[in-house]
């Protein structure tokens, strides 16, 4: 930050709230010495995705693709779990706020911070341990609403099928324990990664470079990657 040009507005987020509210952000900026400036007390970033990476088809490709793929359902699939929450300030129908999803609590909430924060702490959280929503959308939503949402499903479902179908295919080329494939393996992708810029011209393993090392766990075991 204190070696940015001078032309150039630094500016920090920090999440400002608990984790189920991970969009609230405050926006710093560093004055002068060690001291920082509060510019925006409430600050929602935008988030959007870079141009594809221009990769010829091969294994580099497959395992960009894959990544991004899965990136893109993720995030889609959080931002699904948060307009359904969403449906129980817009259709509750109650005058004392927003009710709680289990049927057999009849607590009301006038925000929707307070109705996470209650369901978090009394009824098993938001999302089970696979990242699976366990909340359904409120029972007056509108069918035109959740038909988008079923939309959304839709795609979501397909992105998750065209990542597990390239997971798969790079996975047949690791070919499991055979050292002499996985030297194979090594050697094409690290051909490709320095050629497109992921490794630098002396490196000679792939299995130090961020892209694997945000990858290898979905082909490999945290112990079994290395040569």
């Amino acid at each position: 930050m204190e070696r940015a040009p001078p032309n150039i507005t630094a500016l920090v987020a920090l999440q400002s709230g608990p984790r189920e509210n991970a969009m609230q952000f405050r926006l710093w900026r560093l004055e002068a010495g060690p001291c920082w400036h509060l510019v925006k007390e409430v600050w929602t970033p935008m988030r959007v995705y870079l141009p594809r990476r221009k990769v010829p088809a091969g294994m580099l490709r497959d395992l960009l693709s894959m990544q991004r793929v899965r990136s893109a359902a993720f995030r889609e699939k959080r931002a699904m779990d948060w307009l359904t929450f969403q449906t129980y300030g817009y259709y509750s129908s109650n005058a004392f706020g927003m009710e709680c999803p289990d049927v057999g609590c009849n607590s009301k909430f006038p925000a929707l911070d307070d109705w996470v924060k209650h369901v978090q702490g009394s009824h098993g959280g938001l999302w089970d341990s696979d990242g699976k929503c366990m909340i359904k959308c409120h029972p007056n939503t509108p069918a035109e609403t959740r038909a988008v949402l079923s939309k959304k499903q839709i795609r979501v479902d397909q992105r998750n099928a065209l990542s597990t179908s390239l997971r798969a295919g790079i996975q047949a080329q690791w070919a499991g324990d055979e050292t002499d494939e996985k030297v194979l393996f090594n050697d094409i992708l690290v051909s490709q990664m320095k050629e497109h810029g992921f490794l630098k011209p002396n490196d000679s393993s792939v299995w130090d470079s961020e892209l694997w090392e945000n990858n290898h766990t979905l082909f490999v075991s945290d112990c079994a990657y290395n040569l």
